[in-house]
């Protein structure tokens, strides 16, 4: 222990030796860096003062909408300029491949109309051949039907379908002529109208295949019901629940009463036509 104190001891006053020969007072050297420590100090809180002040003074333009929009628009162009530069690579993959969806969609959309177009094609042809096949039977079946069995159509018809009611409803116009005052209103009328509430189901009238859903012309809205020779016509519907081709039993929700095409009020016009000529359905249906 006093070893090591004396050789503490030896470097002190050697120190102090060297610093007297020297010109060096240790004393004076620490004061010195002292007080430029100290200078640095006072100067660097002046300066963080000084900014503070500024900053204060200037609060309304640092903090102004107008000075944050500078700089964020300052920063989104750079940003902007390194994301271009950096995704360029990227972006060019991601427009090749959205020409090739737009492609594969365009592919896709062709085939989807020429499929529509196909099955429009082979609706008309359908129904175009079983007009022809109605015409071109209408002599003979009326002769060997008519003519053997020596009775009308209208109990031809009775007598081998099966008809129901397809609307409980008031018959507001019946079949044949009839005097008419309104342009809507035709004098020749081939079905009979029955009404009912707007929206009030219709129903089929016999069984049958559904070969027209059509919306144009003075019906509006309506349907043919194919069965054999026999065709059933539902027109003004408001609605219309069965697509062309679709199978229907006797009975089945077809329709809704409506106004639609050539009307003058919600109500159905219900026809029968038998070999391609209508006929009174209140010979054949009691309502």
């Amino acid at each position: 222990m006093e070893r090591i104190i004396d050789d503490f001891e030896s470097r002190r006053r050697a120190e102090e030796i060297y610093s007297r020969r020297n010109g060096i007072n240790v004393e004076k050297t620490k004061k010195k860096y002292f007080s430029i420590y100290k200078f640095l100090f006072q100067l660097l809180v002046l300066i963080n003062l000084s900014i503070c002040f500024v900053v204060y003074k200037n609060k309304d333009f640092i903090f102004s909408v107008e000075f944050i929009n500078e700089v964020n628009e300052f920063y989104n162009i750079n940003v902007n300029e390194k994301i271009t530069e950096f995704f360029m690579e990227e972006n060019s993959n991601t427009n090749n491949i959205d020409v090739e969806n737009t492609k594969i969609e365009e592919k896709n959309n062709e085939i989807t109309n020429v499929e529509n177009l196909k099955t429009e094609n082979d609706v008309t042809k359908e129904e175009k051949n079983i007009n022809e096949n109605i015409q071109g039977q209408d002599s003979k079946i009326n002769d060997s039907k008519e003519n053997k069995i020596g009775d009308s159509k209208e109990n031809i018809v009775k007598n081998s379908y099966s008809f129901i009611k397809p609307l409980n409803g008031t018959i507001t116009s019946f079949f044949g002529n009839r005097e008419s005052q309104n342009k809507k209103v035709t004098k020749n009328h081939t079905g009979i109208d029955i009404s009912a509430v707007e929206g009030t189901k219709i129903k089929s009238s016999i069984a049958g295949k559904v070969i027209l859903v059509d919306s144009k012309g003075d019906y509006g809205n309506h349907i043919k019901i194919q069965n054999q020779d026999i065709i059933t016509l539902y027109a003004h519907c408001k609605k219309i629940l069965v697509n062309v081709g679709d199978e229907i039993l006797q009975g089945q929700d077809i329709a809704e009463v409506g106004s639609s095409g050539n009307s003058t009020g919600p109500h159905l016009h219900f026809e029968i036509r038998y070999l391609n000529e209508c006929i009174d359905p209140l010979k054949i249906i009691s309502f």
